[in-house]
This record gives structure tokens, sequence and C-alpha cells, in this order.
């Protein structure tokens, strides 16, 4: 490659003359037709969302009702026996991180 600013030669990946510091303009890339055949995609469908139905990956609505009112007589039962630590960790802990992941919205479709 050849600098058209001093006439210095430069290597071919070059991107600057290391003589006058000028900039070399980007190859451009020969088109030759008919070699480049565009990517389509194909239509995503909707996808849907829901905290209530089942999916793959998440209970239906008999098991999140099961596991609410089973984490719900835990915590009765803690509450009845007095023992705050109990009921502190679960209640304050176990309970919250169990029910936001029963309850967390899935991808139904």
């Amino acid at each position: 490659m050849t600098c058209t600013s001093c006439g210095a030669q430069a290597r071919p990946d070059a991107t600057w003359c290391s003589q006058c510091h000028e900039g070399f303009a980007p190859a451009q890339e020969a088109v030759v037709p008919g070699r480049l055949v565009p990517l389509v995609h194909p239509p995503r469908p909707d996808q849907v969302w829901s905290r209530w139905h089942k999916s793959d990956t998440s209970f239906g609505p008999v098991g999140k009702v099961s596991w609410t009112v089973g984490m719900t007589l835990f915590a009765v039962l803690f509450l009845w026996s007095g023992n705050i630590f109990a009921v502190v960790a679960w209640c304050g802990l176990a309970m919250p991180l169990v029910m936001r992941s029963v309850w967390a919205r899935a991808r139904v479709s």
C-alpha cells in the first residue's frame, strides 16, 4: 500500500502512514453479485407471561396454592410455639424467599 499524502510504502493492513501519520481510508471489500444471501429471521411468536398458569419451570395453580398454604401453616405453628427466633427466621427469611420463587412470573408459551 502506498500513502497518498507522502508516497511512502506501508503494510497492506496498516491504518495510518508511519512517515506522515496520515490515516488510511478503510479498504473497501469487493462486492460479488449473487454471493450474499441476507439472513431472514422467522417471526417470533408472542410470549405470554403468567404468575398463575403452569409452565415448564413453575407449578400450576394447585402447586402454588399448596406451597402457600404449607408455608403459612408452618408460620402459624412457629407463632403458636412461642419461639420468636423460629418466627423471625421463617417469616423474615425463608417464607419470603420461597414465596417469591413460587409466585414468580414464568413464560407459558
